[in-house]
């Protein structure tokens, strides 16, 4: 029940519409099967912490 709580917390502080949701340092995709955007977003995120 504590893990159901805490995912439930999870889904209204980040405000999750649906699932599958995948978010990269705070930034929502609107397509989570989308590769291409997901590879930018974490090699944007390395670059930036270089």
């Amino acid at each position: 029940m504590e893990e159901v709580e805490k995912d439930s917390n999870l889904v209204k502080e980040f405000k999750v519409q649906f699932i599958p949701s995948i978010m990269v340092n705070g930034t929502m995709l609107e397509d989570p099967f989308d590769y291409e955007k997901i590879k930018i977003l974490i090699d944007q995120e390395l670059e930036e912490s270089k």
